[in-house]
């Protein structure tokens, strides 16, 4: 069972404080911290409080998810560069399609046995560089 002060301890191990704040904090050495630290109680805290920052986080986020997509469609459909074009464009396609520059494996009919890979991300950087090459033109 912890105490508050483990308990308060554990809650800034989570957001990222530093062992000599938490110590002055919770008015103990820095030592004393370090050993709760150890602790399997305190660890679990010290999880749950984690657990707790990312759902919290998660949840914001979620909230404003459509405000995001549309600045990203934004970015994507009227941005002037065409880099950032590129990248929200492939963004939102491999959010929806999965990420495009997967390996696929071949097999040809002749021989079942002679197996080559593909890798899709050499077309995809062909096709950016395709396309750089066509907005030089322009």
């Amino acid at each position: 069972m912890l105490t508050e002060e483990q308990r308060y301890a554990a809650e800034l191990v989570a957001k990222g404080e530093k062992i000599v704040d938490i110590a002055k904090l919770c008015k103990v050495s820095r030592q004393t911290v370090y050993d709760w630290k150890e602790k399997k109680d305190f660890k679990a805290e010290v999880d749950r409080f984690v657990n707790d920052i990312k759902t919290k986080s998660e949840k914001s986020i979620a909230m404003s998810l459509e405000t995001y997509i549309k600045e990203l469609e934004k970015i994507a459909l009227t941005g002037k560069s065409e880099k950032n074009k590129l990248d929200a464009l492939q963004y939102l396609v491999n959010r929806v399609l999965g990420n495009t520059t997967t390996k696929t494996e071949i097999t040809t009919d002749n021989n079942k046995e002679d197996k080559k890979e593909f890798d899709l991300s050499i077309l995809d950087q062909a096709i950016k560089e395709d396309s750089k090459d066509e907005t030089y033109l322009s």
